[in-house]
């Protein structure tokens, strides 16, 4: 591969490669400093160290023919990292979208059951249950076989949490 395709395989989507050539003595240096985009506001103490992580430079000293070996096997090493850390970063943010669509998703089923647990029924709110004065007769007469009014269970609460 040559020396451009491995730089741009150190590049993520919208960054930039500064590339710094410095020559001391008898030795050259090589400095490629990536430039991030802008970050978002409001990044979490993770999130920060892998933008740290991404925006690490790679620095190498040799003398040219030194450099002419090493250089293509240390830009390989230096681009695999890079790319696996914005592999990282990619999956991060995919993950941060979920969450924020799985939210809405709940915040839409909470505001679908709070509509639906507010309506009155058309034929008007429930009747009470009919008094047939068993109950009553019997304590009256005090039987332990007394039997209870009919009594109706509750209608089903509808979970907001749920997205089913």
């Amino acid at each position: 591969m040559e020396l451009f395709e491995w730089l741009s395989r150190c590049l993520g989507p919208g960054e930039r490669l500064r590339l710094e050539i410095a020559r001391e003595g008898e030795s050259l240096s090589v400095l490629a400093q990536p430039l991030l985009k802008t970050a978002p506001p409001n990044l979490d103490e993770e999130r920060q160290q892998l933008r740290a992580a991404l925006a690490h430079p790679w620095w190498l000293t040799g003398t040219p023919d030194q450099l002419d070996r090493e250089l293509p096997e240390a830009l390989r090493t230096y681009a695999d990292r890079r790319q696996t850390l914005q592999a990282a970063a990619s999956e991060w943010d995919a993950l941060d979208d979920a969450i924020r669509r799985a939210q809405r998703a709940v915040q839409t089923q909470r505001q679908k059951a709070a509509k639906q647990n507010t309506r009155v029924p058309t034929g008007g709110p429930a009747a009470a249950p009919e008094d047939t004065g068993n109950a009553v007769a019997a304590e009256g007469e005090g039987t332990a076989n007394a039997t209870s009014p009919a009594v109706t269970p509750p209608a089903a609460a509808t979970n907001p949490d749920s997205l089913f």
